[in-house]
């Protein structure tokens, strides 16, 4: 028995023999215009050989000559999604003309809005898909991606720190958080540092943060509150506010309200004082560019402040399903009103003119750039995929960095301070590896080394983490 012209359009196009298929299907509709699937298989061959706008215009004019065809709808927005127009392919499967959508039509909005951010509305469609066909694989998968995603979470992360100042802290932060919704949470964290100095601190930092996102409104928020014992067991209130607004593109507008404690100096563990800071920021996140552009102020409650601006771009070299490598450039300024560095013995049994006069100084209580200027290399390494170990690696190098530097010297039986402008050369390296043991626990290890204009520094730190899925959802 021959086989019909639809039939052997399928089997060549599924033959890889794309143009041939069309063929068949232009010689059929000429004879048959009002072959639904005929123009259906049409548009589809045409996007599978990427003449993107040809099966664009194909399955518009099919769409309209046939607006109750399910499978022409479903193919239409599955290529208008796969092909970044999703307002499009959602706006096809959001009003059904009979008022119920269908399992495949569910499952495939659902995925729209996944990729979209919207967990809550892609849950919801996802769950009517399956009500519908309880046997829809693709639906169940991606319901339980979001349900593990989204399950309570236990968080406990050990912290060594050390720089040259000499400044040695060893803390570790427990955090517990629940979601309300797949887009809304809380979570509590208490975080112990033991700071090992002359006189030994221990400073505890508790809080609680909520966070939301708002898919549609295209918004997303965080809210902060704690509480900081600082020396001699007195209480500071911390907080914190961020707004953001994603702009599409993968462009996102943030501002930031915070009030936290400064502990980064000799002089500030001995007696911590609270900075407010405010930010605002814009990051990227594109096709495998990142980047971010960053404005802020550091308030201090001597009535000092410091002002900071950097900027940073990484593009994507090689990209694969094993990994990626991305390369690019940042700069950074900053600067404070007033200098906060003094003598580090201010008191000494010998005049300035004696050769036995210690001139070092330090910053207290905080540091304070002067004119900070800094170009900078970056780089960095991805290597894994989803669902298994993931190896990253990177780091900068400051090719072009200056500042002025203060400094002191004797004029007579005083000592002065004096401005010298002055060249460094700042780095970082970072190193961490993420393990997944299981869908209920998993590891990171991560190490990070410095050199700033101020001193030298290393940090290592463990996180384990255990979310609490449903046995039905692992």
């Amino acid at each position: 028995m021959q086989e019909g012209p639809v039939a052997e359009a399928r089997r060549l196009r599924d033959g890889g023999r794309f143009d041939e298929a069309v063929k068949v299907l232009d010689a059929h509709l000429r004879e048959h215009p009002d072959d639904a699937e005929a123009e259906r298989l049409r548009a589809q061959t045409l996007y599978w050989l990427k003449e993107l706008a040809g099966a664009d215009a194909a399955y518009a004019a099919a769409l309209q000559r046939h607006p109750d065809h399910e499978g022409l709808r479903l193919d239409y927005a599955r290529m208008l999604a796969e092909t970044g127009r999703l307002h499009e392919a959602a706006a096809l499967l959001d009003a059904p003309r009979d008022g119920r959508r269908s399992a495949e039509a569910s499952a495939l909005l659902g995925t729209i809005h996944y990729w979209r951010g919207d967990l809550a509305g892609a849950k919801r469609l996802f769950e009517a898909a399956l009500r519908r066909d309880p046997a829809h694989q693709e639906a169940a998968r991606q319901l339980r991606e979001i349900r593990a995603v989204s399950a309570p979470w236990l968080r406990i992360e050990p912290r060594l720190w050390h720089d040259d100042q000499p400044l040695d802290t060893a803390g570790v932060t427990v955090e517990a958080g629940w979601f309300f919704t797949p887009l809304t949470s809380i979570a509590v964290r208490s975080r112990p540092v033991r700071y090992s100095t002359e006189s030994a601190q221990t400073f505890w930092l508790n809080e609680v943060e909520f966070s939301s996102v708002a898919p549609l409104a295209r918004l997303e928020t965080r809210l902060g509150a704690g509480a900081f014992r600082g020396r001699g067991g007195g209480y500071e209130w911390t907080g914190q506010a961020t707004v953001g607004i994603r702009a599409g593109g993968g462009v996102t507008l943030r501002g930031r309200l915070d009030r936290s404690p400064y502990t980064s100096t000799l002089a500030s563990v001995d007696e911590p004082i609270m900075t407010v800071i405010a930010a605002a920021s814009l990051h990227v996140d594109r096709r495998g560019w990142l980047g971010e552009a960053t404005i802020r102020r550091d308030a201090y409650p001597d009535e000092n402040a410091v002002r900071s601006a950097y900027a940073w771009l990484l593009a994507p070299i090689a990209v694969g399903t094993q990994g990626r490598l991305q390369a690019g450039y940042a700069i950074a300024a900053a600067d404070a009103d007033e200098d906060r560095f003094v003598l580090a013995r201010p008191q000494q049994p010998y005049p300035p003119t004696d050769p036995r006069f210690d001139f070092s100084g330090v910053y207290r209580p905080y540091f304070t750039p002067a004119r900070q200027l800094t170009h900078s290399a970056l780089a960095a390494v991805t290597a894994g995929r989803s669902g298994g170990p993931v190896f990253k690696v990177g780091g900068s190098y400051g090719f072009r960095a200056g500042e002025d530097a203060s400094a002191f010297q004797a004029s007579g039986a005083q000592v002065i301070s004096v401005i010298e402008r002055r060249d460094y050369t700042p780095w970082t390296a970072r190193a961490s590896l993420e393990i997944p043991a299981s869908p209920l626990v998993s590891f990171s290890f991560g190490g990070e080394a410095g050199r700033t204009a101020y001193y030298r520094w290393a940090t290592a730190q463990l996180a384990l983490t255990f979310r609490f899925i449903p046995a039905t959802d692992r």
